[in-house]
């Protein structure tokens, strides 16, 4: 079974969104979401679920390009708008202009999903490999990443009643 191509399908999620097809497409017909790290696994997963949920999404990436474009062409085969918003989450400048970039083009934003991830695997023997640098950049993606984009589209999915975040996470 594939973990991180962009057309795997994890954890039973097509169970759970067909069980409630008719509930979902109501609720999502039309509404706009942001998915970060969604080029591959679950944020790819998670993009192509709201595609056939009538959701326009946002397909963000940091450095998988192909994989992000394929995950944007299955969705529009599902018959929604979906854009690629590249930029690495750890920086507040690029979640700034994610956000903006996806402003622009759908208008609104109804749903972030903050699913951008990383870490880097140590053998246990050799804690001394940790450096600072890692623990920065661990840091700056799971945790600040996060935050920066909630803070980036705050006033957007503050309008018109309210919008959803979902934070993900994984030891993957």
């Amino acid at each position: 079974r594939s973990w991180g191509g962009p057309t795997s399908n994890h954890f039973g999620l097509s169970s759970f969104f067909f069980a409630h097809a008719h509930t979902r497409m109501t609720m999502l017909s039309e509404k706009s979401a942001l998915i970060t790290g969604a080029s591959r696994g679950v944020g790819a997963a998670t993009a192509r679920q709201l595609a056939q949920a009538g959701c326009r999404v946002a397909i963000n990436y940091h450095q998988s390009a192909e994989h992000a474009e394929t995950v944007a062409n299955l969705c529009r085969e599902a018959g929604v708008e979906a854009i690629l918003v590249p930029g690495d989450v750890a920086k507040d400048t690029a979640c700034r202009r994610i956000v903006a970039q996806t402003l622009e083009t759908f208008g609104a934003l109804d749903i972030l999903v903050n699913n951008a991830g990383t870490t880097r695997f140590i053998d246990f023997p050799d804690l001394e490999a940790v450096q600072d640098e890692d623990w920065d950049r661990i840091l700056a993606v799971n945790l600040k990443g996060p935050f920066q984009m909630a803070r980036a589209a705050r006033e957007a999915l503050a309008a018109d009643g309210g919008g959803v975040i979902v934070n993900t996470a994984s030891i993957a």
